[in-house]
């Protein structure tokens, strides 16, 4: 996979491929609109494919007697798949969703183990609440896909594919200009990301799921050969 190529390096090579011009002032596209494009494509690219390169896993100390944690702020929590809790010589699952039920099975002066649900809390969304409170410390696993900085200046990287980003931004700037050929790099991006993922050997089809551990749905062409195709 073709990352960590600059920010300069992907303006430059977008132009080339919408068919711009490289020298300053000779595009209608400012290297600030451009920059925005591609911080939006990569954003996009992070949802809609599961690259196993931004996959992770953090554990997060939960203190006894704690009812609201912070989130490490490297977690986005729209990018969690799966949190899980140590008990015993096992990981738990560890469902999120706090409702009037559970408050009335425990409530904020009881203490049980272990912690079984938990809850991103608003504004904000920079903590999450868990339930029961534990009586004593316990440790949360939190699997998902890592969160996208924004790149700024040109020496800052991409962590996605460069050249599925550069057709993705050249395609959008082609089609805004109505060219022909929009569609055709377009799928060239789509097909270049999944051959990209399938050598990575990715397995994971859907997005977050807030908590629910996801099954594995086989792709035809990816995971295996239809009957019929040799």
């Amino acid at each position: 996979m073709r990352n960590g190529v600059t920010l300069a390096d992907l303006r430059k090579e977008t132009l080339i491929e919408a068919g711009f011009s490289t020298d300053a002032g000779h595009s209608v596209y400012s290297s600030e609109r451009i920059n925005q494009l591609i911080n939006r494509t990569q954003r996009r690219l992070g949802i809609t494919y599961d690259w196993p390169n931004m996959e992770f896993e953090e554990e997060v100390t939960v203190a006894a007697d704690t009812q609201f944690v912070n989130l490490p702020t490297d977690i986005n929590f729209t990018m969690i798949d799966t949190v899980d809790v140590s008990y015993g010589d096992d990981w738990i699952p560890v469902t999120h969703g706090i409702g009037s039920h559970e408050r009335s099975v425990y409530n904020s002066t009881q203490r049980a183990l272990p912690i079984m649900r938990w809850e991103i809390e608003a504004p904000g969304n920079t903590q999450f609440e868990v339930w029961p409170i534990a009586s004593t410390a316990q440790t949360l696993l939190f699997s998902g896909n890592k969160s996208f900085v924004v790149m700024t200046k040109d020496t800052d990287v991409c962590v996605l594919d460069a050249d599925v980003i550069v057709m993705n931004v050249a395609a959008l700037i082609l089609g805004r200009d109505q060219k022909a050929d929009a569609q055709i790099m377009l799928a060239q991006a789509d097909e270049l990301a999944r051959t990209i993922i399938k050598r990575q050997g990715s397995t994971k089809t859907t997005d977050v799921n807030l908590g629910r551990r996801k099954g594995r749905n086989l792709r035809p062409g990816i995971d295996y050969i239809p009957s019929g195709f040799v």
